[in-house]
């Protein structure tokens, strides 16, 4: 698969000619160079990741005061690090909804070697059917339907780069923040495509005397530093797709694809659905697209009223990102996860479908 370019959100400080990031980048080349954007101005930076830190080198030599902090944008044009497991592995075990991770370090060393061994197509194939067959199959909830994963986007696992049209709605509307927020999920998001004379209606419910532009200019989709490490790790644990409330303007597939792909199965904005969450009609048809059962889904994203009451509405089970917010209203034990950030996600999964890694 070839590498994808990332940009993710860094933050650190600097020692002389050194960036040294408040956290390790991992599931990422070292050693190679990258660019390093903050204030606007980039800088040529080579990767350096060490047991428990990540340096990014800056080519031009000293760049600020030693001690300053700062926050930015790291481009990587190489991409994500090689996976261990080959692709058709991978592939052949999601496709058969064989569990993968049940294979310890020894076990799934002996399966890599055991395939890298075999050079004619034939019977690598062969030996990638040995092995998946092996495999137990996926966890599923009391044994019901296959678990469905699914997670909100914008918010969830990454940001825009730039405000979005909503983002500029909600900023420039004379209305409350109830009525905006009702008028841009009824009149925007499930729209399967917005013109100008739309958005100039919109505008006008708004009370926004100049219509705005629907121009996306150089917006793009920044993914949460541990989106795609994530992602990929819980596609072993069921079927992951996405839910997102998002306009026309604002989506773009081709991105979202090529970041997460071939862990997420399906992507259903409400620009394609023509239901916006809390609607449990968004949860529905994303579920019936893949043929499993709401009941069997587990909902992860960071809106406590679209993604927390619209999961529950619907018979999801939810996981709230609160990134150190409190829960806006008391729930009985167990009746909605809390994870700080993406990293938290994985374990809370794993013991909910009682799966050993």
């Amino acid at each position: 698969m070839p590498a994808i370019a990332i940009s993710l959100p860094v933050a650190g400080r600097f020692k002389g000619d050194h960036f040294i990031l408040s956290e390790r980048l991992v599931g990422y080349d070292t050693f190679l160079s990258g660019v390093l954007e903050i204030n606007g101005i980039k800088r040529s930076v080579r990767i350096l990741t060490f047991d428990d830190i990540t340096v990014l080198r800056v080519a031009e030599g000293r760049a600020l005061s030693d001690g300053a902090h700062e926050s930015g944008i790291l481009h990587i044009p190489h991409g994500l690090r090689s996976r261990q497991i080959a692709f058709e592995l991978q592939a052949a075990a999601s496709a058969r909804r064989r569990d993968l991770t049940v294979l310890d370090d020894a076990e799934l060393q002996y399966a890599l070697t055991f395939l890298s061994e075999a050079v004619k197509p034939e019977i690598r194939e062969a030996r990638v059917d040995a092995i998946v067959s092996a495999l137990p199959p996926v966890p599923q909830i009391d044994g019901r339907s296959p678990i469905v994963i699914s997670f909100d986007v914008g918010g969830t696992l990454g940001s825009s780069s730039a405000p979005s049209v909503p983002s500029r709605l909600r900023s420039a509307s004379q209305r409350s923040p109830d009525e905006t927020r009702d008028i841009i999920r009824e009149q925007l998001y499930a729209l399967p495509e917005v013109s100008s004379a739309t958005m100039a209606e919109i505008c006008e419910m708004l009370g926004i005397e100049s219509a705005l532009s629907i121009d996306r200019g150089e917006d793009e989709f920044v993914p949460d530093r541990h989106a795609i490490d994530v992602v990929r790790e819980l596609s072993y644990y069921g079927t992951v797709i996405t839910i997102s409330n998002v306009s026309a303007v604002d989506l773009d597939m081709k991105q979202l694809r090529l970041l997460f792909e071939p862990w997420v199965t399906d992507f259903f904005p409400s620009c394609r659905t023509g239901c916006v969450k809390p609607d449990r009609r968004a949860f529905d048809f994303a579920c019936n697209a893949v043929g499993a059962s709401v009941e069997a889904m587990i909902h992860v994203g960071d809106s406590w009223q679209c993604d927390v009451k619209g999961a529950l509405a619907a018979g999801a089970r939810p996981i709230w990102i609160s990134r150190g917010r409190p829960m806006p209203e008391e729930m009985e034990d167990g009746t909605v996860m809390v994870a700080t950030d993406l990293r938290q996600v994985v374990p809370l999964i794993q013991r909910m479908v009682g799966s050993r890694i």
